[in-house]
């Protein structure tokens, strides 16, 4: 299974450093076949989560202003979705910076 958390590492990395406020999202065995079906599916599975992250999905975060996906072939497990949420704070970092 890929790290949890490796995309925004590599994110990191990509900004000399500088840090990220994003959220990464991975769903490893995915077996749908569109955009819409994976989508449906991550909110499903964000909705029925248990404790303090019930019922919240970062596609429905206001401040998410962007998304980066990777569909990168894994040695460990086949058809992972990573999905990379950026969110309001981190553009502005970049506007400023």
């Amino acid at each position: 299974m890929p790290n949890l958390g490796g995309n925004i590492a590599v994110y990191t990395e990509m900004r000399a450093g500088q840090p990220v406020n994003c959220e990464e999202y991975t769903m490893p065995k995915y077996d749908l076949a569109t955009a819409d079906q994976f989508v449906a599916l991550q909110l499903i599975l964000d909705w029925g989560r248990p404790g303090p992250l019930a019922k919240q999905s970062p596609i429905l975060k206001r401040d998410v202003v962007g998304l980066g996906v990777c569909c990168k072939p894994h040695r460990m497990c086949m058809n992972v979705i990573q999905v990379l949420y950026v969110k309001t704070a981190m553009v502005a970092e970049v506007i400023v910076n």
